[in-house]
């Protein structure tokens, strides 16, 4: 019980902004949810996130859904995910080695998952 106050503690109140860079996400399917959801307050101010999906486990709807119980525009929330999803590792290292680095400075870029395509 104590893990889902903390949780929606954390989906509540607004996170601080994103630091810039490269961030890997790895683990079970549910770090995903959580990262997304501790997202969505500042991905609704305007700011955005460019999601990379190598485990083919971004869940537009359940985001969706959550934003909305939270009180938000899920279209705000959704619109400022710039998402990309690879299908082998061959594309997922054409993608980091060509687009990454096209992407603004200060911007987070989020690695879900990259070890699924191995």
């Amino acid at each position: 019980m104590l893990e889902a106050q903390t949780l929606l503690r954390q989906i509540v109140t607004p996170p601080p902004p994103a630091p810039p860079g490269l961030h890997l996400i790895v683990g079970p399917r549910a770090i995903q949810s959580i990262i997304l959801f501790s997202l969505m307050r500042y991905l609704h101010s305007g700011r955005r996130v460019y999601w990379i999906d190598g485990g083919n486990w971004f869940d537009a709807l359940v985001l969706a859904k959550v934003s909305r119980a939270a009180q938000l525009d899920e279209r705000k929330v959704l619109g400022n995910i710039l998402m990309a999803r690879h299908f082998t590792a061959i594309q997922m290292t054409a993608m980091l080695a060509k687009q990454v680095p096209r992407i603004p400075a200060g911007t987070p870029i989020i690695l879900s998952d990259p070890m699924a395509l191995f």
